[in-house]
């Protein structure tokens, strides 16, 4: 499915489907009240790409949020792709894999582990 961002202005019928409508206005809303609640916490405002990792609504919250929690080395990839060299990732998954260690750590700020037998 190709992942484009469309104006509100665009009629219905010029929409190529299956699609996500994303409404980008709320989402920026929603990311300005939490970063009101967050504010002087000394806390990240980091987005959870789990939940909803379409790239160009990605690219419109990047400059609304400190950076993204990442649960997969895909996820990790697509966020470091959007934020460059500024912002945080932040990586927890269960299925952490060996073979993906060394590439995750170029990619992620953060690496949170689930057990200690994970971390090993």
């Amino acid at each position: 499915m190709k992942q484009q961002l469309i104006s509100l202005t665009q009629q219905a019928d010029e929409l190529q489907t299956p699609a996500f409508v994303v409404d980008v206005q709320q989402l920026l809303a929603n990311a300005e009240t939490a970063r009101r609640a967050v504010s002087g916490n000394n806390t990240s405002l980091l987005f959870a790409m789990k939940s909803f990792s379409v790239a160009p609504a990605l690219q419109s919250l990047a400059g609304a949020v400190d950076g993204f929690h990442a649960s997969s080395l895909y996820e990790a990839k697509l966020a470091r792709q959007i934020l460059g060299d500024e912002g945080i990732v932040h990586l927890t998954t269960p299925g952490l894999r060996e073979d993906e260690a060394d590439e995750l750590n170029t990619l992620c700020d953060y690496i949170s582990f689930n057990s200690l037998s994970q971390w090993q």
